[in-house]
């Protein structure tokens, strides 16, 4: 069992395998692929929903789908959040703090952050902000207590940026694919050309989002629920067409189908997918501040609200005031017991801590009435919703998080990437309408909106270029060249562990030797070390498996089976290395199937000389060959392993 979503790795291996492309440099190719992807289906979503709204809608304003598109694509992968400022700031601090309180400025008195400014650029002082702060302090910026765990506020630009390919990057793609295939069952209204077109297509609609549950479960939820009320959405769209009882009928039948082909395309999966992890509970920790709130979303949140102000300046002057679809008694009385009951849920927030509450609920509203107005098209109906379920997904994080998460920092981690993502094709939509309207306001009025919309921009894009600049210069290797191979950096790196400076140079040779000459997938054994070290480098690099992996990572990845599954594995790698019982080094070999037996500096520096000099005693009398030799690494081969992996 396995409690871990690893589907994206499954996409990410088939190529790879295909192709014969080493792990070392298909890093550094899936990557950059799944980024363009992104950005790819960024563009998509926001270019067919411009394109139904219409190059010029019917209050007159041009509409470039192109520029909603590109748009989109900037936003989702190219832009930061609004946290970069806060790190200058506390440079500035610092140098504030490395001084006096205060400064004399041209004979004056300057206290606080104006004399750390006045230091750094006229007395040309340098700002002492770490390089991984600048691209890093972003993703952390909501404040809580010291005895509690942070939220990650990460975004995709840092995700790909740092190179983090895990699930939660795998998965940005084919979320994008579910909004699209959403998109298509909206406008398609339902209808496919023939009969083999709409197996295709319903099949597609169960693989994209029913992956989901396997690549980065946390999205599942969300993309599901979009995928359902597209379906609901053309139901009631269609009310009061002839048939009505029988087409309620076939929605629930779609519905149910969806539902059940995303569950059996991916049954494999879930046999045999255990997580201990699986209960909400109500958050009673600390909440997001408005101004940390603000810095996650504030661009987005700009532009959203401008659509909205927009849209409702329309609608006021077309209508004068006869807003919804429906105006009867019964619809005012509901319309008023629903923003009652809205009120008194933001109050009681508020209340609670939940500060940003009012504010969320508040546009939610305000986007669901404009979502009712009468002959609102389609597409204005979906953008509209798409920023509904963006806000109140940020609202969900505030008051519940995923049992067994570290604090809350995962569960806003997950959901603001979705959050990032259904404001980002909103956000490019709302940009070019924005765009068309401006164009007929007067100049006064474009610059009341265009001032704070650019120095939002500026901030935003500050990140980026900060960021990339801080992250290709924080290397272990300056002097390696820039290539796609992401281990040559080996060739002029030391590492520093145990006290000791590693020269990896002899290790890359090593590694190259067994890239070129090692078929099939045989088991090797490296030292072990903590996490987040240079352990599994052999594994790494070669993509071959080890005994053992990073020792959290795999309990975390098997929290539903004992511990010791895991545990035992380490200590078996750690004793096979120290023992200088050449019988009990043998059982381990033949435990776990061991062909190959790495000793290089790194294995020095973790174990003793005796469990070490053993391997040369086991050679000397046939038990083990020397398979590789440098100045540095010695690989010995275990004949008599099959080669294959015990489970």
């Amino acid at each position: 069992y396995i409690n871990y979503y690893y589907f994206g790795y499954v996409i990410a291996a088939i190529p790879t395998k295909l192709l014969g492309i080493l792990p070392a440099i298909t890093y550094n190719l899936l990557v950059p692929t799944l980024f363009a992807m992104t950005g790819v289906g960024a563009f998509c979503v926001s270019y067919n929903l411009a394109v139904k709204i219409g190059y010029r809608d019917k209050s007159g304003i041009r509409l470039s789908p192109t520029l909603a598109g590109y748009a989109s694509a900037i936003l989702m992968v190219i832009m930061g959040n609004l946290g970069q400022p806060e790190t200058v700031y506390k440079g500035m601090s610092r140098v504030i703090d490395n001084n006096s309180s205060e400064f004399l400025v041209d004979g004056y008195q300057a206290p606080g952050f104006i004399s750390g400014i006045y230091e750094v650029f006229a007395n040309n002082k340098t700002v002492p902000i770490g390089t991984g702060e600048w691209y890093w302090n972003a993703t952390r910026i909501i404040p809580h207590p010291v005895n509690e765990s942070g939220p990650i506020t990460e975004f995709p630009l840092f995700t790909f940026l740092y190179g983090d390919l895990h699930a939660h990057m795998l998965a940005l793609p084919v979320t994008l694919a579910a909004l699209v295939w959403s998109i298509t069952v909206v406008f398609g209204k339902g209808k496919v050309r023939s009969k083999a077109a709409s197996v295709v297509h319903w099949a597609l609609g169960g693989i994209v989002i029913g992956s989901l549950a396997a690549t980065n479960t946390w999205d599942y939820p969300t993309y599901m629920l979009i995928g359902c009320c597209a379906i609901i959405w053309v139901y009631i769209d269609g009310r009061g067409r002839p048939n009505n009882r029988k087409r309620l009928v076939n929605s629930l039948a779609k519905l149910c189908l969806l539902v059940i082909l995303a569950s059996l395309f991916f049954l494999p999966y879930a046999t045999w997918y255990g997580s201990s992890y699986t209960k909400l509970q109500i958050w009673r920790g600390s909440t997001t501040p408005i101004l940390a709130y603000l810095q996650v979303h504030g661009l987005f949140l700009f532009l959203v609200v401008g659509y909205l102000i927009g849209e409702t300046r329309i609608w006021i002057l077309r209508e004068h005031g006869n807003f919804f679809i429906n105006r009867n008694k019964f619809a005012d009385t509901s319309i008023v017991s629903i923003l009652l009951l809205v009120i008194i849920a933001s109050v009681a927030l508020y209340v609670s801590g939940v500060v940003v509450a009012p504010v969320i609920l508040a546009l939610v509203v305000w986007s669901i009435s404009l979502m009712m107005m009468r002959e609102q098209s389609t597409a204005k109906r979906m953008c509209l919703g798409l920023t509904s379920v963006a806000l109140l997904l940020t609202l969900f994080v505030e008051c519940v998080r995923l049992d067994g998460d570290i604090g809350r920092m995962n569960t806003v981690f997950k959901f603001y990437l979705q959050v990032w993502t259904l404001f980002s094709v909103v956000g490019g939509v709302a940009f070019a309408w924005m765009i068309g309207q401006t164009n007929k306001w007067k100049y006064v009025s474009r610059i009341v909106w265009y001032v704070p919309f650019l120095s939002l921009v500026l901030i935003s894009i500050s990140y980026t270029v900060l960021a990339i600049s801080a992250k290709t210069r924080d290397r272990m290797a300056i002097a390696s060249p820039a290539g796609l191979d992401g281990m040559d950096f080996m060739q002029y790196a030391s590492y520093q562990d145990k006290g000791q400076s590693i020269v990896l140079k002899a290790d890359y040779d090593a590694i190259s030797w067994m890239q070129d000459n090692v078929t099939g997938s045989p088991v090797i054994v490296e030292a072990h070390t903590p996490e987040y070290r240079l352990g599994s480098r052999y594994t790494v690099y070669t993509g071959l498996p080890g005994v053992v992996g990073w020792n959290w990572h795999q309990r975390q990845q098997r929290a539903s089976t004992p511990p010791n599954l895991v545990t035992d594995r380490v200590e078996a790698v750690n004793a096979f290395y120290r023992t200088d019982d050449i019988g009990e080094a043998l059982t381990f070999l033949d435990r776990y199937f061991v062909k190959y037996v790495v000793v290089g500096e790194y294995e020095w520096a973790y174990y003793p000389f005796e469990g070490l000099d053993k391997l040369r005693r086991m050679a000397d009398m046939d038990l083990l060959q020397v398979a590789y030799k440098n100045d540095g690494v010695i690989i010995y081969e275990h004949s008599t392993a099959s080669g294959m992996r015990v489970n």
